[in-house]
């Protein structure tokens, strides 16, 4: 019993950093409701081009997100003096892109919900990067992936009615 509870607060440990980061980049549509410059920053990453007639990653991953992500990185770095953490913000949001870029190849329409790759696409890329390098155990990033895939939803609907986000999901 006390190995699962180890695995179970090594998860927590080892994702919170990425969990914080993806709740924070839903704080940019009410924050440019309230600050005019947000929205002049929130242009596309992918600046509206296209790959294979499809967008490359949306509307949704722009540089007010990227803005955040190195902000928050920065503070986790400097406040926290945790590299790891900042890099794990850091592929929060790289994963968070690279999730709408899939969506985009597989037909996808922008605002629509894909389960699990919304839930997880950022644990795919941190958990990932973390376990190839030895970092973390693959039962932690396992155990970290099923909580995000649970809680994701529940966290997201609640932002939703709250109107930090525009979609519940």
């Amino acid at each position: 019993m006390s190995m699962n509870i180890d695995v179970l607060q090594a998860a927590i440990i080892f994702a919170a950093p990425c969990w914080i980061a993806n709740m924070t980049f839903s704080l940019i549509v009410p924050l440019k409701r309230v600050y005019p410059a947000i929205a002049r920053i929130d242009k596309p990453l992918d600046m509206g081009g296209s790959l294979w007639g499809q967008r490359v990653f949306g509307d949704s991953r722009n540089y007010a997100g990227l803005t955040v992500a190195i902000v928050l990185a920065l503070c986790a770095w400097l406040f926290f003096q945790s590299g790891d953490m900042a890099i794990k913000i850091l592929f929060t949001f790289v994963g968070a892109v690279l999730g709408s870029f899939i969506k985009r190849r597989i037909g996808c329409l922008p605002g629509k919900k894909v389960i699990v790759l919304d839930q997880l696409d950022y644990m795919f890329i941190v958990g990932g990067i973390w376990y190839f390098f030895g970092w973390e155990s693959g039962a932690t990033v396992l155990v970290a992936m099923l909580i995000t895939l649970c809680m994701q939803p529940v966290i997201s609907y609640g932002a939703f009615f709250l109107g930090l986000k525009d979609k519940p999901y």
